[in-house]
């Protein structure tokens, strides 16, 4: 069993990363930026330089989401190495959250997007035969996650299971704060596919409230690095947003002129 001390070390590397994150006005002074270039200039004079170090201004939009996945992947391995070994395996799952869009498509047996079979993390699974796209799934570090999806559970709830299984044994008290972050991050799951719910902007939001509330509350446990890999996810969303969106735009206007 871990106790909270273990985290101490783990505490002060993810604090000092948790302070460098964007306030409200550098996210509106980012997203006033008129083209790619100009919006990555803004950007690398922020603490948030370091998601775009290897990321051009010419690159193309999937490139762009390609090289963000991958930093994305780094650092949730950069910050699973601060923990306690026996917590090292359930964080370290985490970094297949971006991944889970593209198997989910996979899996329902979808069409192959140019995109994916040349992503070099996603090419291997992008077999045309449904039994070889199977197979080639379950040779991969997610097959874990498939032998919870196989029964058509939604992907993010069989990534769930998966990842509650990696817990180590700990307090009962650790247990509640990580299925308070759990159940935050499903009722705002259920409110981004509800019609009637507000705008996403402001989904996101009211996650990023309760996720910060949680990272406070839980200080030096597992809990709080939950919650900061997940506020650093929402974070990497809105850049992602911000800089595929301009892409796409100056890649129209190219085309038409």
């Amino acid at each position: 069993m871990t106790g909270d001390s273990d985290f101490a070390y783990a505490q002060a590397r993810i604090q000092a990363r948790h302070g460098t994150r964007l306030t409200e006005q550098e996210w509106r002074r980012l997203e006033a930026t008129h083209d790619t270039a100009q919006y990555l200039h803004v950007l690398r004079a922020t603490g948030r330089a370091r998601w775009i170090e290897r990321v051009a201004s010419d690159m193309g939009s999937h490139a762009l989401e390609a090289r963000l996945r991958a930093e994305w992947r780094a650092y949730v391995n950069e910050v699973a190495r601060f923990l306690p070994n026996p917590w090292r395996p359930a964080l370290a799952w985490t970094a297949f959250l971006v991944d889970l869009p593209v198997v989910d498509h996979l899996l329902r047996g979808d069409a192959v997007h140019s995109w994916m079979a040349d992503d070099e993390i996603y090419a291997p699974w992008c077999r045309t035969d449904a039994s070889e796209r199977q197979r080639a799934l379950q040779a991969s570090p997610l097959a874990a996650l498939l032998l919870e999806a196989s029964s058509g559970m939604p992907t993010l709830r069989a990534w769930l299971i998966v990842w509650r299984r990696l817990w180590p044994r700990t307090s009962t008290e650790q247990a509640h704060a990580l299925e308070e972050i759990v159940r935050a991050v499903a009722e705002h799951s259920t409110s981004m596919r509800d019609a009637e719910a507000p705008p996403s902007a402001e989904l996101r939001m009211a996650l990023k409230l309760r996720l910060c509330m949680q990272f406070r509350r839980h200080f030096e446990t597992a809990a709080a690095t939950v919650a900061h890999l997940l506020l650093e996810a929402l974070d990497l969303e809105r850049l992602r947003a911000g800089l595929v969106r301009r892409v796409l735009l100056e890649t129209a206007r190219a085309d038409a002129a």
